[in-house]
């Protein structure tokens, strides 16, 4: 089976006459920005080629202690139409990638499909999204989706070991299991020892909240709940571990992740508190709920 890189490239050059839309679809962290960038490198054109190269992400609002992402609107997307019609001196493909493209309003959706329909020769668009489905049916059966899912552990190892030759052997064998089957988060984790060490700090702390006693876990809750922006990136932390311990429970595959140190949950328990966990970060971000109160909620009952 080809990898998503030659599968793209074989795509783009089986169809030279056309211009072509790829969706890469997966959980972030796969290796969807790697492989664009990888196949932008294979058509002899480099990210900061600023003639060949757009890439639109959706706008992001600081407020206080939260982050929040903006709608892809309209304007965007036409700023990177007319990029798109100019020819590049370049090369003979151009390249627009939209971030997070399930961001995008109906509006800018509408705009990037009226251009879909009457595809122009070289120009290539990767829509990246983490929920295709959010796309329009339209846009879909527009483009060739390519699947992005977590990869077994020792691919990413042989991974590692090509993008970060010298590193030291238990580095690679630690990013590898902190990535949790996602290439591109292992190979940051590989260049940053403070990283490596926030993952760990927050598998340590969901062990304590599903193993302290009452009291304790309050405490902790008061503490991680004072920052939303903070406690959002630790349960994005806890839904990728809590994905590949059951995926584990599953297949029996990669069995590193059941040797943690975690309390003993049966498997509805922890399917349970992965879907809780999913809400509780839709509800922080989303809604006007406390963080703190729907925490306690989910993490009490445990």
């Amino acid at each position: 089976m080809l990898n998503p890189v030659d599968q793209t490239i074989k795509l783009i050059t089986t169809q030279k006459q056309f211009g072509s839309s790829f969706i890469f679809s997966g959980p972030r962290g796969t290796g969807k920005v790697l492989t664009v960038k990888q196949v932008a490198r294979e058509l002899n054109i480099k990210p900061q080629d600023l003639q060949s190269y757009f890439s639109i992400k959706p706008q992001i609002i600081k407020n206080k202690d939260t982050v929040r992402e903006r709608q892809i609107l309209i304007d965007q997307i036409r700023q990177a139409l007319d990029f798109m019609r100019l020819k590049s001196p370049q090369s003979q493909y151009k390249i627009c990638v939209i971030h997070k493209a399930e961001k995008m309003n109906l509006e800018a959706q509408n705009a990037l499909l009226k251009n879909l329909e009457q595809p122009k020769t070289g120009n290539l668009y990767f829509l990246l999204t983490e929920n295709d489905s959010k796309l329009l049916t339209t846009i879909r059966s527009r483009s060739q989706k390519i699947n992005f899912s977590m990869q077994a552990p020792e691919l990413i190892f042989d991974f590692l070991q090509k993008q970060a030759p010298g590193v030291e052997l238990q580095t690679l064998k630690q990013s590898v299991f902190l990535g949790w089957g996602r290439k591109k988060l292992a190979l940051k984790l590989t260049q940053s020892p403070s990283l490596r060490q926030y993952y760990q700090d927050c598998l340590k702390e969901l062990s304590e909240l599903l193993s302290q006693p009452e009291h304790q876990r309050l405490n902790l809750l008061e503490q991680k709940t004072k920052n939303t922006h903070q406690l959002l990136k630790s349960i994005d932390v806890w839904i990728v571990f809590l994905i590949a311990y059951l995926e584990t429970n599953l297949t029996g595959k990669n069995q590193e992740y059941s040797q943690l140190e975690i309390p003993h949950l049966n498997f509805s328990q922890f399917s349970l508190l992965l879907n809780q966990l999913v809400d509780l970060r839709k509800k922080i971000k989303y809604t006007n709920s406390s963080a703190r109160l729907a925490s306690e909620a989910v993490f009490l009952q445990i």
